[in-house]
């Protein structure tokens, strides 16, 4: 021990040991707490704006369709913004190294703590309107215009799914689609579709478009508010290239 408590002396005397201050360590601990919970932020923002695209692309309902509808959803999944998120995920596991409750545990339970709260997190904030206020915000121009593209692309639908509102209802129907363009949606005995349809409902329709019209194979009621549907004979929504100018 004598020993010990004069080589540690030595070094200190030598310069091969600093001291450090009280602040020096509380500042390192507040710089990885604060990267921490940045790192966090914006996993959940990425997450629940996910969340947000697929919901008013109608994506949300394609699993009650079975695999006609589960196919569709996982060639759409944002895998770009999913990579995103285990990387943010990664360095929060990273950071949190840093901290004794953190790299006292197996990496893969605190992992699967960090991504666990992060669903929950993001299935609240994408439960809220944020996304939808800040999607009006850019068609108004009140975002930069990056954040204005960002919005504006969550909307672009695949070919095979369409969302609209019910403007004509009878043996068939016809939408109307953001756009403010017509479209004819034919039903056989085999389209899933709701007990129920009335005009001015909002839907996601699933089926190949042809020459204006769509042999549905199934059709799924939304949320109009959720979807950000414009109001009926409301016409006014910008194009991107003018409400950034």
């Amino acid at each position: 021990m004598k020993h010990l408590k004069e080589h540690i002396m030595g070094a200190i005397k030598t310069d091969q040991v600093r001291m450090r201050s009280r602040l020096f360590f509380l500042t390192h601990t507040a710089l990885w707490l604060i990267a921490i919970l940045l790192s966090f932020a914006v996993a959940l923002f990425l997450l629940s704006f996910a969340i947000f695209m697929l919901r008013g692309n109608g994506l949300l309902a394609a699993p009650s369709l079975g695999m006609h509808g589960i196919l569709p959803l996982l060639f759409s999944l944002p895998w770009l913004i999913g990579l995103a998120i285990v990387m943010l995920i990664a360095t929060i596991e990273i950071l949190g190294m840093h901290f004794a409750v953190v790299y006292r545990r197996p990496v893969l339970y605190s992992a699967l703590a960090v991504l666990s709260i992060t669903i929950v997190g993001a299935s609240l904030v994408a439960h809220t309107t944020l996304h939808e206020r800040m999607f009006r915000m850019g068609r108004e121009g009140k975002l930069p215009p990056l954040g204005a593209r960002f919005y504006e692309g969550a909307l672009h639908e695949r070919p095979d799914i369409h969302v609209g509102e019910i403007i004509e209802i009878g043996e068939r129907f016809v939408i109307e689609t953001r756009t403010g363009s017509t479209t004819v949606i034919i039903m056989n005995k085999e389209t899933r579709r709701p007990p129920s349809l009335s005009i001015g409902d909002t839907v996601v329709v699933f089926g190949e478009l042809v020459d204006g019209s769509i042999a549905a194979f199934g059709i799924r009621p939304l949320n109009k508010e959720r979807v950000l549907f414009p109001k009926r004979g409301f016409k006014g929504l910008p194009s991107l290239e003018t409400s950034t100018r």
